[in-house]
C-alpha cells in the first residue's frame, strides 16, 4: 500500500535528470518539484510530506553543487527555497483541506451506518412482541458492549428491569437503587453517568453482571416528554467508548428504549385490561378461571380444602329498575370496596358476570366458606342483600363440576331467600 510513494519520488528524479540534462539548471522546470510535494500533501500523512519537503531541497541543493558554479548556484538555491516555501505552505494547506473533508466525510460515513443500525433496530422492533430484549441484542452487536439492560422508572414501584441481556443470574444489572446515591439520583435528574473500575465503588455496579472483566458502565437515562422514563445501562469489558463518542449516539439509542418502555406499557395495560373488570377494579372470568385452576393444581398437592363461593345480588334487575343504571353500577362499585376488606389476602375476589361475584377460598373447608359468605351477606352497602352458593373440591372434581356445585347451590339459596325477603316487605 505504500508503493504509491514511488510515483512522487520518481517525478522528483525525473525533475532533476531533465535539469542535469540540460545543463542549465536554469531551464524553467523548477515548479515542478512542486509536483510530489502536492502529491504526498493528498494522500499522505504529515510526516510523509515533511519528508517529501526534506528530500525535495536535499536532492535540489546536492546536484547543484555537482553541476553549477557559484553564482549560478546562489541563484538556483534562491529560487529554490522560495518555490520550496511557497510549496511548503500550499501543500500545508491542501493537506490540512483534505484531513477536514475525510473527517467530515468519515463522520457522514459513521451517522450513515447509524441512521442505517438504528433503522434496522425500530424494524427488528416493530416486528417483534418482544421489542426490549431484541434492543438490548441489537445495541450489543452495533456497540461491542457485553451487557445491555433497559430499565424503566415507575413513581410508585422505582426502578426495575424489563430487558436485560449478560446480566447475572438475579436478573438485575444493577445494584438496588437508592433514593440518593448515584447513579439514581443523576438519572433522576436526566443525566447520563458512568463508572469505570477504578471508581471506589465500581464493584457494587459490576457485580451483578454476567462477565466478571466488566470494565466500564454508563446509565443513559430515557427521557419521555421531559420526564424521566427510564434508564439504558450498557457495559463493557475495556473503557469502553467516550459517551460522546460512541459507535451508536446514546441519545438516540435512549429514544429506541423509550419505545421499547412503551412497548413494555403497553403490553402490561392490555394483559391487565384483558383481566380486569372496568366496572369494579377486580379481576374479570378469565382472570378467575385462571386463579382457580392454579388453587385447584395447590389443592391437589397439598391435600388441603379449597371451597369457592358464587354470589349473587337479590333482585338487582328491581334495583336497576327503580334506582337507574348509574346507581346499579355504584352499588356493585361500593360492595366490592366493603368486601375487599373482609378477605384475607390469599383469598381471590372476582366478577363472574352482571351481578354475580365468584370467591376463591383456599385452605377453606364448606363451614368456613359458609361463615365467610355470611359475613359478606351483611356488608351489602344501601340495605340490598345477597345470595350465596357454596361448594368444597371433593376427590376427582373438574373445576366445571365445581362451579355447577355451586351454581345449584346458589340456585337453591335464591329460592329459599327470595320469597323470605319478599313476605317480609309485605304490609301487614
Amino acid at each position: 500500500p505504500r508503493l504509491w510513494l514511488a510515483a512522487p519520488f520518481g517525478a522528483l528524479a525525473a525533475v532533476l535528470l531533465v535539469r542535469a540534462g540540460t545543463g542549465d539548471l536554469d531551464s524553467g522546470i523548477g515548479p515542478l518539484l512542486l509536483v510530489p510535494i502536492l502529491a504526498v500533501s493528498g494522500f499522505g500523512s504529515r510526516r510523509a510530506l515533511v519528508a517529501m519537503m526534506a528530500a525535495v531541497l536535499a536532492v535540489t541543493v546536492v546536484v547543484g553543487l555537482y553541476v553549477a558554479d557559484d553564482e549560478v548556484l546562489k541563484s538556483v538555491w534562491r529560487d529554490d527555497f522560495i518555490l520550496l516555501v511557497v510549496g511548503g505552505v500550499l501543500a500545508f494547506a491542501i493537506q490540512d483541506l483534505v484531513g477536514r473533508i475525510r473527517r467530515e466525510q468519515a463522520l457522514a460515513d459513521a451517522r450513515s451506518r447509524s441512521i442505517a443500525a438504528l433503522s434496522e433496530m425500530t424494524r427488528n422492533m416493530a416486528t417483534s412482541t418482544d421489542g426490549a430484549h431484541i434492543l438490548c441484542s441489537l445495541i450489543a452487536e452495533n456497540t461491542g458492549a457485553v451487557g445491555v439492560a433497559i430499565l424503566e422508572l415507575d413513581e410508585k414501584k422505582g426502578w426495575r428491569p424489563i430487558a436485560g441481556l449478560g446480566t447475572g443470574p438475579n436478573g438485575r444489572p444493577v445494584a438496588e437503587p437508592g433514593s440518593d446515591s448515584s447513579p439514581w439520583r443523576e438519572l433522576k435528574r436526566g443525566t447520563r453517568w458512568r463508572t469505570v473500575s477504578a471508581d471506589p465503588d465500581f464493584a457494587d455496579f459490576a457485580s451483578n453482571w454476567a462477565s466478571p472483566e466488566i470494565e466500564s458502565i454508563v446509565w443513559q437515562p430515557i427521557v419521555d416528554q421531559d420526564r424521566v422514563a427510564g434508564a439504558l445501562a450498557i457495559a463493557w469489558e475495556e473503557a469502553g467508548p467516550d459517551p460522546g463518542r460512541a459507535p451508536l449516539p446514546l441519545d438516540a439509542l435512549a429514544s429506541e428504549a423509550l419505545v421499547a418502555v412503551q412497548q413494555v406499557r403497553l403490553n402490561e395495560q392490555l394483559k391487565t385490561q384483558a383481566r380486569t373488570d372496568p366496572l369494579t377494579g377486580i379481576d374479570n372470568r378469565r382472570a378467575w378461571e385462571a386463579e382457580v385452576r392454579r388453587s385447584l393444581a395447590r389443592a391437589r398437592r397439598s391435600g388441603g380444602p379449597l371451597s369457592i363461593a358464587l354470589i349473587d345480588l337479590d333482585d338487582f334487575k328491581a334495583f336497576n329498575d327503580s334506582h337507574g343504571h348509574p346507581e346499579g353500577d355504584r352499588l356493585l362499585r361500593d360492595t366490592v370496596e366493603a368486601w375487599k376488606y373482609l378477605l384475607r389476602t390469599e383469598d381471590h375476589l372476582a366478577r363472574y358476570g352482571g351481578d354475580e361475584f365468584m370467591l376463591t377460598l383456599p385452605d377453606t373447608d364448606i363451614e368456613r366458606a359458609g361463615m365467610a359468605t355470611e359475613r359478606l351477606r351483611a356488608a351489602v352497602p344501601r340495605g340490598q342483600t345477597c345470595s350465596a352458593g357454596v361448594a368444597c373440591l371433593e376427590p376427582g372434581d373438574s373445576l366445571e363440576q365445581l362451579v355447577k356445585r355451586a351454581d345449584e347451590a346458589l340456585y337453591r339459596e335464591k329460592s329459599r331467600r327470595i320469597p323470605e325477603k319478599r313476605e317480609k316487605t309485605v304490609p301487614e
